[in-house]
């Protein structure tokens, strides 16, 4: 009966998952025991897990029930302004279809139609403006 809220992190998985354990000072980390799209079913434990088991400030549980995330919200609406494509431009280019993603999806929850620079200033100071835009 209690409802569980999923965190989205970014970054390097066993490092998000220890500091966030530790900034929200967490009796319990639930984890699975493999990752989402793992398809090597002779491993017992995913490296992620093993190194949380080590490093975790906490208790952690590991399952080894399935979890199919929601779909992304549609974010075909969204536009782009000159300012913003410039900003886009600068984030690395192994980075940077995730980083358009991200950004479009936050865009489509807060009903945006227009992304423009100020808006992706906001998203990176909401994580934490780890990133230079």
């Amino acid at each position: 009966g209690v409802e569980v809220a999923p965190t989205l992190l970014a970054g390097k998985p066993t490092d998000e998952i220890i500091r966030y354990c530790a900034s929200t000072k967490a009796a319990l980390l639930v984890m699975g025991r493999r990752g989402l799209h793992s398809n090597d079913s002779s491993i017992d434990i995913g490296s992620t897990a093993q190194n949380a088991l080590r490093e975790a400030s906490c208790n952690v549980l590991l399952t080894s029930g399935a979890y199919t995330p929601q779909p992304r919200a549609a974010t075909n609406n969204v536009q782009w302004d000159a300012g913003a494509l410039t900003l886009l431009e600068r984030i690395p280019s192994f980075a940077r279809g995730v980083a358009r993603k991200m950004i479009e999806d936050r865009a489509a929850l807060a009903g945006i139609t227009l992304i423009t620079a100020e808006f992706m200033r906001r998203v990176r100071e909401d994580m934490g403006g780890r990133y230079d835009l």
